[in-house]
């Protein structure tokens, strides 16, 4: 009886995490995951140096009129304040950026492509921020880009990063973070989409649009060498507190 439940129980699991890892609403504007994958084969758990890497989608089914669009990903600056020294995951340079969002026709041609979008000034995820004296949070941008005519594809025609279309199955972000060693498991949310540090959805006469975020926690554990020594200075800070 307890193992049929348990098996009901990882089943019901497993669906949650294939249903939020499944695109966003079909009535709605906004970023969503598709893929996880983590070097070290556990995107639920990190440890010392596996690096996470998140595939990402903006997606417009209801084809609102975008004019501008920032998007980017904060959370990782564990302390908020653009210090390395407090962070249990880091950016890795690098990863890859679709040229344009929200295309109304196919355009493959690379100077062409954008025409009825939005173009990107970024050509890799950047990061954004300083560390100390500053104490600048931190966050990677993936998208910026403005136009004086609306953008108002689904995304479905945008050519993605791998050179494909979005909706063959392609991703318009790819950005990765590398797990580094902390002295107790933490829990990392990665907020990725708008609102923060400026970035934006803007509409016609310069109004918000509303826009879903994403979000993807992940527990950064300690290196067993790590967290050995730390049990065997608490051990030795308790015996000393018996005597």
């Amino acid at each position: 009886m307890i193992g049929s439940r348990t098996k009901r129980g990882a089943a019901l699991v497993a669906g949650g995490a294939l249903l939020w890892l499944a695109p966003i609403s079909a009535n709605a504007l906004g970023i969503s995951i598709v893929n996880v994958s983590s070097s070290g084969g556990n995107t639920a758990y990190l440890s010392n140096n596996d690096v996470l890497t998140l595939d990402l989608v903006i997606e417009n089914a209801t084809h609102e009129d975008v004019y501008g669009l920032g998007i980017g990903i904060a959370g990782y600056d564990g302390g908020n304040d653009g210090d390395l020294n407090n962070d249990a995951l880091r950016f890795v340079p690098g990863g890859a950026v679709a040229v344009s969002v929200l295309n109304t026709s196919l355009e493959t041609d690379p100077v062409l492509t954008g025409v009825g979008g939005l173009d990107n000034i970024r050509t890799a995820p950047t990061q954004i921020g300083a560390g100390p004296p500053f104490n600048n949070p931190r966050r990677v941008v993936l998208f910026e880009g403005v136009a004086l005519s609306p953008s108002n594809g689904d995304g479905s025609l945008d050519v993605g990063i791998g050179g494909g279309t979005v909706g063959s199955g392609d991703v318009h972000f790819r950005v990765s973070f590398r797990a580094v060693t902390a002295l107790t498991a933490r829990d990392v949310t990665l907020r990725i989409g708008v609102g923060e540090f400026g970035n934006a959805a803007i509409g016609a006469g310069g109004v918000d649009l509303p826009f879903n975020n994403a979000s993807f926690t992940v527990n950064v554990v300690p290196e067993p060498g790590t967290a050995l020594l730390m049990g065997l200075g608490l051990a030795a800070l308790a015996a000393r507190g018996r005597r």
